[in-house]
């Protein structure tokens, strides 16, 4: 009798051994399938952030800089037009809005900017930095007497306030002669970052 209440007992932990080893494979299989769907998710993050013009990488850093260019030539360049760059390369801190050409400075600080102009043949492009209304330095491309595209760069280091914008735009008295260039192989672009 004692042997049959002992193999009883023993035959009821099997079953709870059974019983908590399908419970933890099951929890196991539940846990590996929500990594999968949180990893899922991340990934559709950073989609959708890289759409929006958010670049920025996992860095710890927290000094905000952008790079961005023009994904084609911008062929009907107005008088006092912002230059939208509109394919961001880098943009730690999103600051840099694509959509309308601006860099709103996060915090206050000194920057470093740096843009590009690559103009037509036989064109002439003055731009301008500008930091909310006032010029902060200006460029001209110019190749009138050439067949050849010419490219302008410019670095222009200012200490700005929370707040403040800063943008590129073309002559505010007169519109360009040709077209601002930018392709595969020559790209007009605009950058900017804090010095630490």
């Amino acid at each position: 009798m004692l042997h049959a209440v002992h193999n009883k007992a023993a035959i009821e932990q099997r079953e709870q051994i059974s019983i908590l080893e399908n419970t933890i494979k099951s929890q196991g299989e539940t846990l590996i399938s929500q990594r999968n769907q949180l990893e899922d998710i991340q990934n559709k993050c950073r989609q959708f952030k890289r759409a929006n013009g958010d670049t920025s990488t996992s860095s710890n850093s927290s000094d905000p800089a952008f790079y961005a260019y023009l994904e084609a030539p911008e062929t009907n360049p107005k008088s006092n037009m912002v230059v939208k760059f509109d394919t961001p390369i880098t943009n730690i801190g999103g600051a840099y809005n694509i959509e309308k050409g601006l860099f709103t400075v996060p915090r206050k600080g000194v920057y470093v900017f740096s843009w590009t102009i690559v103009s037509s043949d036989r064109g002439v492009i003055f731009t301008q930095i500008v930091v909310n209304s006032e010029p902060i330095g200006s460029m001209i491309t110019h190749a009138e007497q050439s067949y050849d595209f010419h490219t302008t760069t410019t670095v222009a280091v200012k200490e700005l306030n929370q707040g403040d914008v800063v943008f590129i735009r073309t002559n505010p008295h007169s519109r360009a002669l040709g077209y601002i260039n930018s392709g595969v192989h020559f790209r007009s672009s605009f950058s900017g970052w804090s010095l630490k």
